[in-house]
């Protein structure tokens, strides 16, 4: 009984030790890009890098949404109104169905995304599912203003993110949508299209992050994006 215990912590030392290892270090890069389904852990990972990219004493927000990103000095979490925004369009158009005002926007995307960057000289840490349909284009913004980047995807076994997504109200909408099978198929794209670009890309799953991710004030035992 006793050596299996050992054992056991062995097993759980060691892949604690493994998940730490593939954490993104701020020594190596400027801006952390967090992507993956909803209800996969993307919230708390990024909470997680954040407090390890930055002193924490500068975060005067740890729950900021984005609405007011302006606010928070050297800190940058969650999907941002501006993120948000630019990714949103890029979503319209691979669905078809950008307006002619929109269009113009599109346009100017990568500028927009190329003055987001000169606005922040700290390194970011930047969640949003929807990179999976602008993530090229982010990462060459980043290489064009100089910006290391690095590229963190959460994984989830599939029916239990239907469950999650079920359970939400926000998803509960994406799911009737029919946003699912869309997201999957184009962060697939965007993941392959980075990893053949070169760039760096760590994988976490779900269970990880629970079992080794401990935020002051986080419980993990409850519903976590």
């Amino acid at each position: 009984m006793r050596l299996n215990q050992g054992c056991q912590k062995i097993q759980v030392s060691a892949k604690r030790t493994a998940f730490t290892r593939r954490l993104p270090q701020p020594e190596r890069f400027d801006v952390v890009f967090v992507m993956g389904l909803h209800k996969t852990g993307t919230s708390l990972l990024t909470e997680y890098l954040a407090n390890c990219f930055l002193d924490t004493s500068t975060i005067t927000n740890p729950r900021e949404r984005g609405y007011g990103w302006k606010a928070i000095p050297r800190y940058l979490t969650r999907e941002c109104a501006i993120v948000r925004r630019i990714n949103q369009l890029y979503r319209a158009n691979a669905l078809l169905s950008t307006t002619s005002e929109e269009v113009g926007s599109f346009c100017d995307a990568q500028e927009e995304m190329e003055r987001f960057f000169q606005l922040w000289s700290e390194p970011i840490v930047i969640k949003a599912p929807f990179f999976a349909y602008s993530l090229s284009d982010w990462l060459k913004t980043s290489l064009r203003v100089g910006r290391r980047a690095c590229v963190c995807i959460t994984i989830r076994p599939l029916p239990q993110v239907i469950k999650a997504w079920d359970s939400a109200p926000f998803t509960q909408v994406l799911l009737a949508q029919g946003e699912l099978p869309r997201l999957i198929k184009a962060l697939g794209y965007e993941v392959a299209r980075a990893r053949t670009n070169g760039v760096e890309i760590r994988e976490f799953t779900y269970d990880e992050l629970i079992s080794f991710i401990d935020l002051p004030g986080q419980e993990l035992t409850g519903p976590i994006k």
